[in-house]
């Protein structure tokens, strides 16, 4: 049976980091029965997804700062068929938990008369607060992009990060090709937008389509596909990947050295690792993974041993709200001085592995220009022996993908 507390808990554990978002909605809720799951999945979904705005407007109706409340609005706002005396039932439920009048907390919600808590027109008329609360942003990082990226741009990023895309799909090349697929299903697929490698499904239930139940497709963001083209996968490479994103990006890799390089990847915590090797299964390839923060690499690989390293360091993730909405829950504005500080250091560290002549790709997922551009600017104004062959950022406004940098850079020299 439902619990308005017990979604509360959820939502806490995956604001904490305890809990993935993902891995919740996707495999957290298999023991309930599907209409238990479905209510809490949508419920912990709307709080995740709407929080900067629900907590507003909890402020607003002068409700104590308690997450709580800010689930209650959101199983008043975003689930159908919603009554009062539901409600009242719920908040009822919490008194067990909290100490409130549940009367008052009562008037207060219903006071919304099913709408939302309206702005004044001096809210309106401010660009950030407006702008903050329409996406569900906290107003710094609205702030700090309008200065980075200008108001239209910022209002394009924010948008789409709450916009559903397509499918992202590849072909599996010793199979067939992108343009037998579009051939043949001129009706599902549709050619992707950043990388040649990759289609799009427009579909339903790419499940149940034969080409993935054949496995002649598979997942592939355009993102991941797109670094996958940038890395210049040759015969006998060998290449590390630090803390990769998704492990859809990991098996690409691996896809397209076909036994004939080594690859190493570094995963940020075992459940990476562990979901990573359930990915892969028993194939039998030149493969190495294990768990590892950056200053205990050199334990597990010695320098200047790869040709080719892919670093994902870890950003405030601005470009992965859309796949990873928890990530703004966890970012507090006065991280961020002491999160560059750390790209700039794993930068440092990463490119110790890289042999003379070879290629790192320093792979951000966000906007901020001081974790990207300005970074890479710094690194190669104090190291003459690196070069940059290439920096790009991709917004997730203009293609249908994660939003991220990426600098390659070219080590000539370990000096």
């Amino acid at each position: 049976m439902f619990q308005v507390y017990q979604a509360y808990k959820y939502f806490e554990q995956i604001k904490s980091g305890d809990i993935d978002f993902l891995t919740f909605i996707n495999k957290g809720l298999k023991s309930l029965n599907e209409e238990d799951k479905v209510l809490y999945r949508d419920v912990v979904k709307s709080t995740v997804n709407r929080y900067y705005f629900l907590k507003w407007e909890c402020e607003r109706l002068e409700l104590d700062d308690n997450d709580f409340y800010v689930v209650l609005l959101a199983l008043y706002h975003y689930k159908k068929g919603f009554n009062d005396e539901t409600l009242k039932a719920y908040i009822n439920e919490g008194k067990e938990y909290f100490s409130y009048d549940p009367d008052k907390i009562y008037s207060k919600i219903t006071s919304l008369n099913h709408g939302f808590y309206p702005l004044t027109e001096k809210e309106e008329k401010n660009f950030i607060t407006s702008t903050g609360l329409r996406f569900a942003y906290p107003f710094y990082i609205v702030k700090m992009m309008v200065n980075q990226h200008g108001y239209s741009q910022t209002y394009k990023l924010l948008s789409s990060s709450r916009k559903n895309i397509p499918l992202s799909l590849a072909v599996e090349t010793k199979k067939t090709t992108v343009s037998k697929v579009l051939e043949s299903y001129k009706e599902d697929f549709q050619i992707g937008t950043l990388s040649s490698r990759t289609i799009s499904y427009v579909g339903k239930n790419i499940v149940k389509h034969p080409l993935f139940v054949k496995r002649d497709i598979y997942v592939l963001d355009q993102v991941s596909a797109h670094l996958g083209d940038k890395l210049q996968i040759e015969a006998l490479d060998d290449i590390l990947l630090i803390h990769p994103k998704r492990d859809s990006f990991s098996k690409d890799v691996l896809r397209q050295l076909n036994d004939l390089g080594n690859l190493t990847v570094v995963c940020q915590n075992p459940i990476q690792e562990k979901n990573l090797r359930e990915s892969i299964g028993n194939k039998k390839a030149p493969l190495e993974i294990f768990t590892s923060d950056m200053d205990v690499l050199l334990t597990h690989v010695p320098y200047s041993r790869f040709n080719k390293v892919c670093l994902f360091v870890d950003s405030t993730e601005l470009g992965l709200v859309r796949h990873n909405p928890q990530g703004l829950l966890r970012l507090k504005q006065s991280d961020i001085d002491g999160i560059i500080e750390k790209e700039y250091e794993d930068l440092t560290e990463a490119l110790k592995f890289v042999r003379t002549n070879g290629k790192l790709i320093y792979v951000a997922y966000t906007y901020n220009k001081k974790e990207t551009y300005q970074i890479i600017n710094k690194y190669l104004n104090e190291h003459k022996n690196v070069t940059l062959e290439e920096e790009r950022m991709i917004f997730a406004s203009d293609i249908p993908s994660d939003g991220v940098y990426y600098a390659i850079l070219n080590k000539t020299s370990d000096d």
